[in-house]
């Protein structure tokens, strides 16, 4: 018989894994309340950081209460009250009260019946006429007349006791006043005090739990103020995230509600997410919105707002859109909004016979070596190819290459063309030598080295007639008589010279030679040129650069057909420098400030952007995003669509007044609003500022001498006595506004007031301190000495009384 085998002992075993079960569950339970859950942690700490803040606010409020003076105070109150109450619950007064109070109660009782009899009445009265009004019979003439009468009675003894009731209510009240409005003076002593503490009672017991926000309109769900619990909350109780509240919250969160816009929709970030802080702001990896931080969350505001520029808060990305409008940027990339803005640079067709063949080679290899102002980038072009490009060029309306070199000046003529350059005010728009330029709204080009730029026969006919080579230009036609052009081109052409290029001018003409056209079109073709300027027989080309901002489109051009701000941040051709960008962010600074930086054979050229440049504008297209929201969460921005009409419509687009003026939300906004001038200035000050405008202002000497009849220096009248008074009369006819007090309203008004009272009140309220009247005053606000002459006298009211109306 085989011997029974011995059976063999699991313990060990069993006893291991149990152990390491217990183990795991405990680690398990570790690890889902205190590490997946740090938003608990948080809680806990901003309830005791609010309480220690509110604990310490209590205990100061407690010294203050107990000092000498306020316990002085306080039982002298005390003393009061007692002394009131007991006066108050004497015999004699309180027979009245409850005599009063028992009237007050009949009055009241029998106005409610007498107020329900009238309704009926007046229900009665409404059936009547409606019978007499259908059958006209004498019967329901007579019950009108009966029911009009006794109606008449009713509202006459509603009238009685509604008098009654109120002289009633005002009896009780003088009764209870003195109890009443001591017992609130001192309820101010401890209300602050009980204020705290129901507040730290209430943090004391604040229910640690996630805090959700659910926007269905936005299909998001925020779970943000799960950990930055005070972003929302008036008090601070600490600096230190996620315990500190929202920064410029009265701007921020004043028109968004946390409640109903959340954070992702602004801050972006993945909202949901409560299992660590580096997931809820969405730093991980393949997701598409991180959590944008400090100026760069400007970008989010255009997904709501049409209209961000001048947006208060908005200030990074409202530069960065005005960069892009002045640099251009919709020339080469298409950006929804912008497919119809008119191209930035000049025409190029009539080239051959604006400029000089030499300074065109110097402008196309390097444009801020020639003017540090222009706005043209350096693509980085050879020498070789800025001839090829230049002889395309001239080619289009001349055979040869040709420069003006300069020429002894007829010095007498210049010294006159210099005045008229003063007068006319160029250097407002044109910087020139470092000075001028001041209107910074438009794109006026540097005149430093124009006379070594440009031939002096295309020069006099740009200032004869700007529109006729540019028919977009900004700038006004002056009406210079021939003389005057010919003096104000002397003038330009010999103080404004670059000697380095006038050195390289071509001795002779030369011919264009064929060979170089093919490839000047070839370069003009790949770096895209037509995008800013109108090149013959290219009219119809279409821009080289990617997508910037899409919208309802779906052809490819470029490499990239999605809006920039959505495309995945694994997506981006990091090129040579894929170990330094880390972040979509990152990569459009990058590219901003050194175009080619990614690969040698980019097209994009260098702008020269500086540091405030690119921040504006890599937040900008941070902004330009796929995504859509509800109309209803759109501010729209809907144009005034102001336009200038009848004959002053004619002087305004040769003289251009919209360029500096703004009228109804249209215009340059360099110079003052016109939108109500007429309710404004006086019409016999406007025809003497229309023919000198320095009696306004001396010092700035800003507006252009246009010389509405007169002569000053050389310049003649350049407008008829007709014209002035087409302006005078749109002025005091158009831009008017029923806001301000026409002047026959302002006589009666000011028919019986002092003026003396006034210039007591004037220097009472110290507005010397900013104006100046005659030698007195200070030099912060405009000169007041002939502001009578000048401005209306409603408009003078209406200024006083609300500034910020009538000057925004």
């Amino acid at each position: 018989m085989k011997k029974k085998e011995t059976e063999k002992s699991y313990a060990l075993y069993f006893f291991i894994a149990v152990s390491l079960l217990i183990i795991t569950s405990i680690w398990l339970i570790w690890w889902e309340t205190k590490t997946l859950r740090p938003w608990k942690d948080y809680q806990k700490k901003y309830h005791k950081l609010a309480v220690v803040q509110l604990e310490k606010e209590l205990e100061q409020s407690n010294a203050e209460f107990s000092s000498d003076s306020t316990q002085k105070g306080y039982n002298d109150l005390k003393s009061a009250l007692a002394k009131a109450k007991v006066e108050f619950e004497s015999p004699a007064v309180q027979t009245e009260y409850k005599k009063a109070g028992k009237e007050l109660g009949n009055v009241s009782a029998e106005l409610k019946t007498v107020r329900h009899n009238f309704q009926k009445l007046r229900s009665s009265y409404l059936k009547a006429e409606y019978d007499y009004i259908k059958h006209s019979k004498a019967k329901d003439k007579r019950t009108l007349d009966e029911l009009n009468k006794e109606i008449a009675l009713l509202d006459k003894r509603i009238t009685q006791l509604e008098s009654k009731k109120r002289t009633y209510k005002t009896k009780l009240s003088k009764m209870t006043s003195p109890v009443d409005e001591l017992t609130r003076k001192m309820n101010d002593f401890t209300s602050r005090t009980d204020n705290l503490k129901k507040q730290i009672a209430s943090f004391s017991n604040q229910k640690v739990e996630i805090k959700q926000i659910h926007i269905p309109d936005l299909d998001r769900t925020d779970r943000c103020t799960s950990c930055h619990i005070g972003i929302d909350q008036s008090r601070k109780v600490s600096s230190i995230e996620p315990f500190t509240t929202h920064p410029g919250r009265e701007i921020f969160l004043g028109d968004h509600e946390i409640s109903q816009f959340g954070c992702t929709p602004c801050h972006r970030g993945q909202g949901r997410a409560t299992s660590s802080v580096m997931k809820g702001h969405g730093d991980v990896k393949y997701w598409d919105y991180p959590m944008l931080r400090g100026d760069p969350v400007q970008a989010s505001c255009i997904l709501c707002h049409e209209k961000v520029k001048g947006l208060r808060g908005a200030e990074t990305v409202s530069f960065g859109i005005g960069t892009l409008e002045r640099k251009g940027c919709y020339g080469c990339h298409k950006i929804a909004g912008y497919e119809n803005m008119p191209k930035i640079g000049p025409v190029l067709s009539g080239i051959g016979t604006k400029v000089n063949y030499t300074w065109e080679v110097n402008w196309l290899k390097d444009p801020k070596s020639v003017f540090p102002t222009a706005r043209m980038p350096k693509f980085g072009f050879s020498d070789e190819e800025a001839r090829a490009i230049a002889d395309y060029l001239f080619k289009l309306n001349v055979d040869d290459r040709v420069d003006t070199p300069a020429k002894e000046p007829d010095w007498d003529l210049s010294d006159k063309g210099k005045i008229i350059f003063r007068q006319s005010r160029c250097s407002i728009c044109h910087p020139a030598q470092n000075k001028g330029g001041a209107f910074k709204n438009i794109y006026a080009p540097d005149l430093t080295k124009v006379g070594s730029k440009v031939r002096i026969e295309w020069l006099k006919k740009w200032l004869k007639k700007p529109q006729e080579y540019f028919p977009k230009t900004r700038m006004p036609r002056f009406r210079f008589t021939d003389e005057e052009i010919d003096a104000l081109s002397e003038y330009i052409m010999s103080e404004f010279v670059d000697w380095d290029i006038e050195d390289q001018k071509l001795k002779e003409k030369e011919p264009i030679g064929e060979q170089h056209l093919e490839r000047g079109a070839r370069l003009i073709e790949k770096y895209g040129c037509f995008g800013c300027h109108d090149i013959k027989g290219m009219e119809k080309a279409v821009r080289i650069g990617p997508y910037l901002k899409k919208k309802d489109v779906v052809n490819k051009i470029g490499a990239e057909i999605s809006s920039i701000g959505s495309k995945p941040f694994e997506r981006f051709d990091m090129g040579k420098v894929a170990d330094k960008v880390k972040d979509r962010e990152s990569y459009l600074k990058t590219k901003l400030e050194s175009p080619r930086v990614f690969r040698d054979d980019l097209l994009m050229p260098d702008f020269g952007f500086n540091e405030k440049e690119i921040d504006g504008l890599s937040t900008m297209l941070l902004g330009f995003t796929a995504e859509e929201v509800p109309l209803r969460y759109k501010v729209l921005d809907i144009p005034s669509g102001y336009k200038p009409t009848g004959d002053f419509a004619k002087i305004e687009e040769d003289i251009k007044c919209l360029t500096c003026h703004t009228i109804n939300g249209v215009g340059g906004g360099f110079a003052p609003d016109l939108t109500f001038e007429g309710s404004k200035v006086k019409i016999e000050w406007l025809r003497e500022f229309l023919n000198n405008p320095d009696i306004i202002r001396p010092m700035l000497k800003q507006m252009p001498m246009f010389k509405l009849g007169g002569e000053i220096g050389m310049i003649r009248g350049y407008f008829s006595e007709d014209e002035v008074n087409i302006i005078i009369n749109y002025i005091r006819t158009v831009l008017v506004t029923r806001d301000i007090p026409d002047d026959f309203e302002m006589e009666k008004r000011l028919a019986d007031v002092n003026a003396e009272e006034g210039k007591a009140l004037f220097r009472k309220k110290g507005c010397l301190a900013c104006h100046q009247i005659g030698k007195d005053g200070g030099a912060v606000g405009p000169n007041l000495s002939s502001v009578g002459s000048r401005l209306r006298p409603g408009y003078l009211y209406m200024h006083v009384k609300d500034p910020q109306k009538m000057v925004p």
